[in-house]
């Protein structure tokens, strides 16, 4: 599937414009940018690797066990400080990028019917395995060492030729099960029912996998709505600066089914006209907007706004291509046009 690459060093900025692209319903245009920097990810890990091989071949010659052990020991180390110079990120934090960009990948997945065709059901699962590991492993420094029995990317000329996949057939179910089992004792279990909903929607022909799953991941609460997961950073200590800084710049919205959305409510958003809608029409496409129903306060109201507008402002993608300045210019205009009516209204 042909796909427009976004480039950027600043994986954050770019797996951002993703999740903006996912709010807006442009769910293969999302999975172009998550793989982008799903691919960045896998190519600064690949080049350590290259790095790394190269340098024990050339010390330690043909002594394959001390250049095993040399690789082994050394490989955290050395791609945590790759990500600091590629992305300005250290290992915790790539880690969790890592993790929210296979969180969207996923979920494009589900959401789309053209990309269930698309991807191959193999390469699914294996990266739901991979999702699964890095969860884990947070809190790891060798959490690089794990995904690296899972995948093995291979690089030539400074360029990612491709992911080898060493982990497949009766053994990547084996291993998924036990994931799923051990993903049930984090806040991220709600991943083995986003696992058994691709696998009922591509007729997964393997029965007794399914079933472990489903026995695995137990009833699915709350109906047909679906949860977009709000970022959770993976440093524990709240006053640290790089927690304040990260949980400021990531926010998260409520996501429901894109179904609600087909049809004539998808060509709303875009196409909704401020000096011609009714006032009932703007209650509805701006309650709708800021995510408010039900009776509100003012405080709510200005605290969405703040939200939405640092979500969706343009200088997020200045770098990133006229399309998503134009979607987030077009989002923004939304926003600030609700805030003004919300104001008028409820006299702000």
């Amino acid at each position: 599937m042909a796909q427009k690459k976004y480039l950027s060093s600043n994986i954050s900025s770019l797996r951002n414009s993703g999740d903006i692209l996912f709010d807006l319903g442009k769910f293969e245009a999302a999975y172009g940018v998550y793989d982008e920097v799903y691919r960045q990810l896998w190519l600064t890990i690949g080049q350590v690797q290259n790095s790394l091989t190269n340098f024990s071949q050339n010390t330690l010659e043909f002594d394959f066990k001390n250049s095993w052990d040399f690789k082994n020991n050394f490989t955290s180390a050395a791609v945590n400080t790759a990500f600091i110079n590629n992305f300005g990120l250290n290992g915790t934090e790539t880690l969790t990028e890592f993790i929210y960009t296979l969180y969207g990948r996923q979920q494009c997945i589900l959401f789309s019917s053209k990309l269930l065709n698309d991807v191959p059901p193999d390469f699914v699962l294996t990266e739901y395995l991979l999702l699964f590991t890095l969860i884990m492993k947070m809190g790891s420094d060798e959490w690089a060492n794990h995904i690296l029995k899972i995948y093995n990317p291979i690089v030539e000329e400074n360029k990612l030729k491709t992911i080898y996949q060493k982990v497949s057939g009766k053994y990547l179910k084996v291993r998924l099960t036990e994931e799923a089992e051990m993903i049930t004792t984090t806040d991220w279990s709600e991943l083995n029912h986003n696992m058994l909903e691709y696998l009922s929607k591509t007729k997964y022909a393997d029965e007794i996998f399914y079933k472990m799953i489903s026995s695995i991941a137990g009833p699915i609460n709350g109906g047909s709505k679906r949860k977009y997961r709000k970022r959770k950073s993976t440093w524990n200590n709240p006053n640290d600066e790089n927690y304040k800084k990260y949980e400021k710049y990531e926010r998260y919205e409520k996501y429901e089914r894109y179904e609600k959305y087909e049809g004539a409510y998808s060509k709303q958003q875009y196409s909704f006209e401020f000096d011609r809608g009714s006032e009932m029409e703007k209650s509805k496409f701006f309650g709708d907007l800021f995510g408010l129903k039900g009776q509100v306060t003012k405080s709510q109201i200005r605290k969405k706004y703040l939200e939405l507008i640092a979500k969706y402002h343009p200088d997020k993608v200045s770098d990133l291509g006229q399309e998503l300045i134009d979607l987030a210019e077009n989002k923004s205009k939304q926003i600030n046009q609700a805030y003004e009516w919300f104001k008028k209204k409820y006299d702000l």
